[in-house]
């Protein structure tokens, strides 16, 4: 969905414009970990929680997405 440059560009849009500029991207990455992490997707939903809520959550949520990024890769054969 996000590699790891997209995820980081848009950390650095999110600190320097605000969640509230970046709504629809949030609400998809909410969707994204809302299995594996319902508290971070309920956080990136919640649009009356204060800002540097919604960027920690943001902040687990590139680890969710960026850690099951890599139980995708297959390991080289020993």
């Amino acid at each position: 969905m996000y590699s790891p440059n997209e995820l980081a560009e848009l950390g650095e849009r999110l600190a320097d414009e605000g969640t509230a500029r970046h709504e629809r991207a949030l609400q998809e990455i909410a969707c994204a970990v809302a299995d594996q992490a319902p508290g971070v997707a309920a956080a990136l939903r919640d649009r009356s929680a204060a800002e540097v809520f919604r960027q920690r959550a943001f902040a687990v949520a590139c680890l969710v997405l960026l850690g099951a990024e890599r139980r995708h890769v297959v390991a080289p054969a020993a």
